[in-house]
């Protein structure tokens, strides 16, 4: 570790320090530009096999469909093969309009809040600005000062 004793030692540091951030930033950049690259390859060596998986997916169950009657009853309509169990489930999707808020004025002005969600939180920057020491104490909240030193390159 460097020792600091006067304000050009100071200086010199800040100066290494900006240094070696651009030095740090460009070598991740160059690592995130590989694995962008490793990314893009990986992903179109695999889209025929991708495409391919997912045909045969569609197929299976576009046959599955087509033949309920053939599937057992006491397994509630699953079919076991030898290299796969097949069933179905149904699912209920909601698509909501963008954006939301007009939703939540929709509920508002017909009087459905029963679907509005109000998320409570601590309003951090009142108590801070606001609250005596004895309320702080009340809330088990403690106020603690930490001095940093911030550096900006000039």
């Amino acid at each position: 570790m460097l020792n600091v004793k006067s304000w050009e030692d100071a200086d010199t540091a800040a100066r290494r320090i900006w240094a070696l951030e651009r030095e740090i930033e460009k070598k991740e950049n160059a690592a995130k530009e590989k694995i962008d690259k490793i990314k893009q390859t990986l992903k179109e060596d695999t889209a025929p096999l991708q495409k391919e998986s997912q045909d045969l997916t569609d197929a299976i169950a576009d046959f599955f469909f087509a033949n309920e009657g053939d599937r057992d009853e006491k397994t509630k309509g699953q079919k076991t093969l030898t290299h796969a169990k097949l069933s179905s489930r149904d699912t209920t999707n909601y698509r909501y309009p963008s954006p939301l808020q007009k939703v939540i004025d929709k509920c508002k002005k017909l009087g459905l809040s029963q679907f509005i969600r109000v998320k409570e939180e601590v309003n951090k920057e009142r108590i801070s600005a606001e609250a005596t020491p004895d309320q702080l104490k009340a809330l088990g909240i403690k106020k603690e000062t930490v001095s940093t030193v911030h550096l900006e390159p000039l």
